[in-house]
């Protein structure tokens, strides 16, 4: 019956975004620094996003590595919205709390994601560059599309 209601709803919606368009300039391993917020010092970080299940996912492997050693590690999962043909966004992460998928879009300068889009992924200058609360990093292709 779910099934049923969530073609329906699919069937009625525009175009959903395609996975493999959208996220190729970004796939691959990237290096970088990020600004944690105004008291901490920036911190290494490397982000790999690889396309998977047939197309249908693009798997995030993130690492981040403070001056003091401290570390966090997570992995995301973006996928298709089968009823808005939007994106979603789940994020796991070794704080350990389980994540609520946060909707996203893409548009021409980017991905924003979030309900005001408050985080944001773009290339500027053949760099990754992300934005989100108290965050914001600039990453360079290490190898990739």
């Amino acid at each position: 019956m779910l099934d049923e209601r969530v073609r329906a709803r699919a069937s009625n919606r525009v175009s959903p975004m395609n996975l493999r368009e959208a996220f190729w300039p970004l796939l691959g391993n990237w290096t970088g620094v990020e600004q944690l917020g105004p008291d901490d010092g920036p911190a290494r970080a490397m982000i790999v996003f690889k396309l998977d299940l047939q197309d249908r996912a693009v798997l995030q492997d993130y690492r981040r590595v403070a001056a003091d050693g401290t570390e966090l590690v997570g992995h995301g999962v973006f996928v298709v919205d089968p009823v808005t043909g939007g994106l979603l966004w789940w994020f796991f992460d070794s704080t350990g709390i389980p994540p609520t998928p946060l909707p996203g879009r893409w548009s021409d300068d980017g991905f924003r994601l979030g309900p005001l889009g408050e985080h944001r992924l773009w290339l500027e200058d053949e760099q990754l560059r992300r934005t989100g609360p108290g965050l914001a990093g600039a990453y360079r292709r290490i190898s990739g599309h």
